[in-house]
């Protein structure tokens, strides 16, 4: 069944009677510059830590990523957890493991 009503978030926001806690991150695809952000686009050099772990269980996010239906080195999603991030700030939050 299709949805009958769409809405911006500030509509949301203002009908939820301001209940609804948001907050607004900055960009995590910063495609050009691939240590800044999650997202590296076809530029998976800073992502070889992953490939190249002891850990299999960190290996396995390799695996993972490499899975992107554009087969880009996208985990911009990663931001809505940890914003800011970027390949050396999440090798060195990992460690050696999960």
């Amino acid at each position: 069944m299709p949805f009958l009503y769409y809405r911006k978030l500030d509509q949301v926001l203002n009908l939820s009677g301001n209940r609804i806690k948001f907050k607004r991150i900055k960009d995590q695809n910063k495609k050009n510059l691939p240590n800044d952000g999650w997202s590296s686009n076809h530029d998976w050099t800073v992502w070889n830590w992953l490939r190249d772990h002891k850990n299999n269980n960190i290996a396995w996010i390799w695996k993972s990523i490499k899975k992107h239906k554009e087969k880009k080195a996208d985990i911009s999603d990663a931001g809505m957890i940890y914003a800011d991030g970027n390949p050396s700030k999440f090798q060195k939050f990992l460690g050696d493991h999960i």
